[in-house]
């Protein structure tokens, strides 16, 4: 009901209507399964006098095992984007999510895993898919983390502030781009599975390239405030330092600040991480999002319904 005075106080035309039962059915069965009804389905669900049948329905489907599978699909896509299996395998990353989301676990305790893992786990390297296939490439990753996970395409913020929205400046590219830039892939032997190494240190320096502005990107969310680095004793900057004769022996840092990124986005408090996934299964349910296009949320681009996204 709150949802329909908020849609109905800004809805500019005339209205479509309530879908029949019969559009409900296939509706929501091809929106929490991917499948239509069966015919059996359909014949009893449209012969029901029950005024609640729709509401226990959507409990129904959303209890079956073909609702988790559905998600896995939806999540596989939005996250990977139908990239190669380079260094993680398709099934054990979809099993990964389907645990995820058999036992219902918060998205942003999920994606807080994925993005903090370096792919050493002792239940392997699953976990690290995301950042894995990207080859841990620093701009890669923070192009993808700002649109998948933020809702912010800030390609065009990385070598000045964007030409035309105002929201997306170099400084937060930067502040993504700080989380990541000390990244790369360890996979030393191919035989075994990769992982993720870290350097001590790595400034995120930039200047743009239409005026003389200039900095250094401290590690931060979009919207947050900027991470400190904490002041590591001389000589101490290493739990397991790089060996020069010893090429298998992957280098970890006393402070990681990938894993500062996952545990920052664990807290579910960033607004715009919120936003962006209300809007993203929004637009996943209904055909459209609230911001369309869902990776360009910006104040030029704002929610067709303010309210109902809030």
């Amino acid at each position: 009901e709150r949802i329909d005075q908020l849609v109905e106080a800004n809805q500019p035309g005339r209205f479509a209507g309530e879908a029949s039962d019969a559009e409900f059915l296939r509706r929501i069965h091809l929106d929490l399964m991917g499948m239509i009804p069966t015919g059996e389905e359909a014949k009893i669900f449209l012969a029901s006098e029950d005024p609640k049948k729709r509401e226990k329905v959507v409990t129904e489907l959303m209890k079956r095992p073909e609702f988790v599978r559905h998600l896995v699909r939806t999540f596989d896509l939005m996250l990977m984007e139908r990239r190669p299996d380079k260094y993680v395998k398709a099934d054990p990353w979809r099993q990964y999510l389907h645990a995820a989301f058999t036992k219902n676990e918060p998205y942003h305790k999920m994606v807080g895993a994925m993005l903090g893992s370096d792919g050493s786990h002792k239940d392997g390297n699953t976990a690290a898919k995301f950042l894995l296939e990207r080859e841990a490439e620093p701009s890669s990753l923070t192009r993808d983390i700002g649109r998948v996970f933020f809702g912010k395409d800030l390609q065009c913020a990385q070598c000045h502030d964007h030409p035309r929205i105002d929201d997306y400046v170099q400084r937060d590219y930067y502040g993504i781009y700080a989380f990541v830039n000390r990244l790369s892939v360890f996979q030393p032997d191919k035989k075994k599975p990769a992982m993720l190494t870290e350097k001590a240190e790595g400034a995120a320096d930039f200047k743009s390239v239409f005026t003389s502005i200039e900095g250094t990107g401290q590690p931060r969310l979009p919207g947050d405030k900027s991470i400190t680095d904490p002041k590591l004793t001389k000589g101490k900057e290493w739990k397991v330092a790089p060996d020069k004769k010893d090429k298998k022996k992957r280098p970890i840092p006393s402070y990681s600040r990938q894993a500062q990124l996952g545990k920052t986005i664990s807290t579910g408090t960033n607004r715009d991480f919120r936003r962006n996934i209300v809007n993203r299964l929004w637009a996943h349910m209904l055909g459209s999002g609230l911001v369309e296009p869902v990776d360009f949320h910006h104040s030029s681009n704002p929610p067709s319904h303010p309210e109902l996204l809030d």
